[in-house]
């Protein structure tokens, strides 16, 4: 499915390192603790068919239940537990069209604000956001990823 090869492909294939093309994509990300509504939903939607298909990527991967349990210093270093609704994932291709797709996402990333994390907007850290820090005069203001990534487990 990931592939665009065909169902049938030999899987040999796999071995070939230039048999799968290496797209470049932009990826943001946030947790949210408010429920988005019918209408903000609905909105998203529109927004998402404003772009190409398959050059847009926008996910919510669900948490709660059990992670809620879990304190935001315990054992584990990643503080996205408690109170968090689900993980937001935007991604957009790089590959052709870079700035609308980027304006794109940038605008999608801003409607969210009244639902996600804030001081600060957190991000996970697998999906690196290369804007956090961009346009900082000081070493200071631009390591924020720290606390938007960590929290308050940077240190540890």
């Amino acid at each position: 499915m990931f592939s665009n090869f065909t169902l049938g492909t030999d899987p040999k294939i796999l071995l070939n390192k230039t048999a799968i093309p290496r797209n470049s994509f932009k990826g943001k990300s946030s947790f949210t603790k408010q429920p988005l509504s019918l209408e903000a939903l609905n909105t998203l939607w529109e927004m998402w068919l404003k772009q190409p298909v398959r050059a847009t990527l926008i996910q919510h991967t669900p948490f709660g239940g059990r992670m809620n349990d879990v304190a935001e210093s315990a054992v584990l270093p990643f503080p996205h537990r408690p109170r968090v609704l689900y993980m937001i994932n935007i991604g957009v291709s790089m590959s052709e069209n870079q700035e609308a797709n980027a304006n794109w996402m940038n605008e999608v990333f801003k409607y969210y604000d009244p639902f996600v994390t804030k001081n600060p907007r957190t991000s996970y850290v697998n999906y690196r956001d290369l804007d956090l820090g961009t346009g900082s005069r000081t070493c200071e203001e631009a390591s924020q990823w720290r606390k938007r990534y960590y929290k308050n487990n940077f240190d540890r």
